[in-house]
């Protein structure tokens, strides 16, 4: 029985045929037949092309990789705006205890005895999000992601306070109840509480801003409301419309003196600063063009 060929061998005799060695001559240097020779090279192709194949099929395979995390890079950079003004922040009892904002939500939960914004994103919930952290687990960017969760979510508890805080003043100022619909000949709307927090939010960064938003407040005695601009009503106060008006911008001012204002500003501007340098994070790995790091995928892709 003749002795089988290694494909050891069947390379090499490719090898010399690629070169441009003719099958005759390599079947005189090794001395075998020709036939042998030329079924050997042949077998040596077909393993080299399945190599070549194969690793073609990885490279996409790691291209596309690549491309899905890069994906979830892209979608986290939404995560890292500013929290919207008019983002509905709840502010009394019996309010859900969340809130949507673009990416994410904020969950109101019990931890270590405490009531705290527990802030989950939407992408963590999909298993690319694990491959992702496996990557980054030696780069700044989960560090700094955690950082913007912790400051997100002490700004959203400082707007809820101010909220609850203004909505106290007015209640206490006015001496009128909160209201969802008008109630009898005097009240205050729930409603603006929430109309006048928007507006607080706009104005209270300039040094003028309490100023500028109570001028906007007006005394409409042929209705007997107190209104925002000329469409808001505020509240009720038939034959107290001044009295009240004066009553909502007296707590407006007393509010910005208070220390619930104080932590509003300053969460704002602490949770900017964390924005910014999650944001710089990314945007160093997107001008890499490849996610650094490995994971569970890419060792079962041999890398």
């Amino acid at each position: 029985m003749s002795k089988k060929i290694s494909m050891v061998e069947k390379r090499v005799w490719l090898k010399e045929y690629d070169e441009g060695k003719s099958q005759i001559s390599i079947a005189t240097k090794y001395k075998r037949d020709v036939r042998t020779i030329k079924k050997g090279i042949e077998e040596a192709k077909r393993e080299r092309d399945a190599t070549f194949a194969r690793a073609d099929l990885l490279k996409e395979a790691l291209r596309k990789h690549n491309a899905d995390l890069m994906s979830l890079l892209e979608q986290l950079t939404i995560v890292f705006q500013p929290l919207p003004i008019s983002q509905a922040i709840p502010w009394r009892k019996f309010d859900e205890g969340s809130l949507i904002f673009p990416g994410g939500k904020a969950q109101y939960e019990i931890e270590l005895d405490a009531r705290v914004w527990n802030v989950i994103l939407d992408i963590e919930t999909e298993t690319r999000w694990q491959l992702l952290l496996e990557h980054l687990k030696h780069d700044p960017l989960p560090k700094a992601l955690n950082a913007w969760k912790k400051t997100l979510s002490s700004h959203i508890e400082s707007r809820m306070k101010l909220k609850q805080k203004l909505a106290e003043l007015l209640r206490s100022k006015t001496g009128y109840q909160l209201e969802n619909k008008i109630v009898g000949n005097r009240c205050l709307l729930t409603s603006a509480v929430d109309h006048l927090f928007d507006y607080l939010l706009i104005y209270l960064p300039h040094p003028d801003g309490i100023n500028r938003l109570v001028n906007n407040i007006v005394a409409d005695n042929d209705t007997g409301e107190v209104k925002y601009g000329e469409g808001t009503t505020l509240a009720i106060a038939r034959s107290e419309e001044e009295d009240c008006k004066n009553s909502i911008i007296s707590a407006l001012k007393e509010l910005q003196k208070t220390k619930a204002t104080d932590t509003l500003l300053t969460t704002c501007e602490i949770h900017r600063r964390s924005s910014d340098k999650a944001s710089k994070a990314i945007e160093e790995i997107r001008m890499m063009g490849l996610v650094p790091g490995q994971c569970r995928i890419c060792r079962r892709l041999g890398m």
